[in-house]
């Protein structure tokens, strides 16, 4: 209608965009390091050529695969295949021929038959311990396919992927490369030197080995401390069940008294909007308040999911953390009586589906003592402030109707 505007408030296609970048950046940059060291180390351009042609190859197969068993392509699928284990046999097979090449009588060039028979031998001499070192890795993804849930979802598509490109880059050193080989490798000659990197490595690697074999008992006190050291380290490390996806823009939850009616809580809002929208990082500011008429989010008037959409070169984590800092100490300032907590659009929803709750981690207390509850409520709220790591605590005012007025309403008689 006439002057009616439709304006985008929240769009995820600058998340897809940026996730879609960040694959694509991470495997073109991961192909070429493993080429360029491919030809570094093994110093004919050849050779590392066809080694090369092990990454494409093996992923053109995982790809088709994933499209045959309807597997997405995101970041984790994608974003967790090494390409240094997809050219591992490759090299192996290919290093094992151009040996036994180098070893060979030179008098004389070879004849087809011949290179054949030597592809063949170098070939089975290798072809046991390459075929089980290549399963020994594939087990360790197996026991991600049997994650259920939420993991499963995430996790078991990259174990698939992975699983599927390591099944092609097997594929292709038994099968592709001893094929090129005989076919491209036929004039190579005999390189009286090792290439330059790997003789550099030699010289350091050489002596080293050889200072430890000899010196082996004296230097196993060391090692055995240090890998206690590292044991030690390890159990005071903190985990994660996976790292924070940055979505680029963020939402602060405020949770006002349970009192608070619409009017009241809109009227404040407005003023939140306006005070978080002067802060040189936001680009707009909206929000949300009350159950939708879908009600698969029972918010209460008191309620408020505060959409801060961010300029995109203020997006990233450490400026976010900054700003709610900010956003805090000033609206603290103002309305005390609120709480606000970080999060992000669908981090959040995400939560609400998992847990019924929009906190990364709740705490439940079930009884029949409201009072009693409301007194464990009030003991764990102090205790979990006081826990290092923690941003803020919300107590649900849902249910937390602790000074909440409530008309008690008794009929004497019920008519029908």
């Amino acid at each position: 209608p006439e002057g009616v505007q439709i304006k985008i408030l929240y769009t995820r296609s600058f998340l897809v965009s940026a996730t879609i970048k960040t694959v694509l950046k991470n495997l073109a940059e991961g192909a070429i390091l493993v080429i360029a060291i491919l030809f570094l180390i093994l110093g004919r351009w050849r050779a590392a050529l066809i080694v090369a042609l092990a990454i494409p190859f093996s992923m053109l197969l995982a790809i088709s695969g994933m499209s045959f068993f309807g597997i997405s392509a995101n970041l984790m699928s994608l974003g967790a295949i090494d390409f240094g284990l997809l050219v591992d046999a490759s090299v192996v097979m290919i290093e094992n021929y151009l040996r036994r090449m180098d070893e060979r009588d030179t008098s004389l060039e070879p004849s087809l038959q011949q290179r054949f028979e030597l592809l063949l031998d170098s070939a089975r001499e290798v072809a046991k311990p390459v075929i089980t070192g290549l399963f020994i890795i594939m087990l360790v993804y197996v026991p991600v396919l049997t994650l259920e849930g939420v993991e499963g979802k995430m996790f078991r598509p990259m174990a698939q992927t992975v699983l599927m490109a390591l099944a092609a880059s097997l594929l292709a050193a038994i099968v592709l490369m001893p094929v090129l080989a005989l076919i491209v490798l036929r004039k190579e000659k005999k390189h009286e030197r090792e290439p330059a990197l790997a003789r550099w490595m030699s010289h350091i690697y050489a002596p080293a080995l050889e200072f430890c074999l000899k010196r082996h008992r004296k230097l196993a006190w060391p090692a055995l401390a240090l890998a206690v050291l590292a044991a030690f380290v390890f159990s005071r490390l903190g985990s994660d069940f996976m790292p924070r996806l940055n979505e680029g823009d963020m939402v602060v939850m405020a949770a006002r008294d349970a009192s608070t009616g619409i009017e009241e809580s809109v009227r404040i809002q407005k003023l939140v909007d306006q005070e978080i929208a002067g802060h040189d990082e936001v680009a707009e500011v909206f929000a949300r308040i009350g159950t939708p008429e879908s009600a698969t989010d029972p918010m209460g008037p008191n309620l408020a999911d505060t959409f801060v959409i961010l300029k995109k070169n203020q997006s990233d984590d450490a400026t976010k953390k900054k700003l709610f800092a900010k956003i805090n100490e000033q609206l603290a300032a103002k309305f005390p009586t609120q709480i606000l907590s970080p999060t992000q659009p669908i981090e959040m929803r995400f939560n609400e589906i998992l847990e019924g709750s929009r906190a990364d981690v709740t705490l439940r207390i079930f009884g029949n003592d409201l009072k009693q509850l409301m007194q464990y409520a009030d003991e764990a709220e102090k205790i979990i402030q006081q826990i290092k790591g923690t941003q803020s605590v919300e107590m649900d005012a849902l249910t937390a109707l602790k000074e909440s007025p409530l008309l008690d309403i008794r009929a004497d008689a019920i008519r029908g």
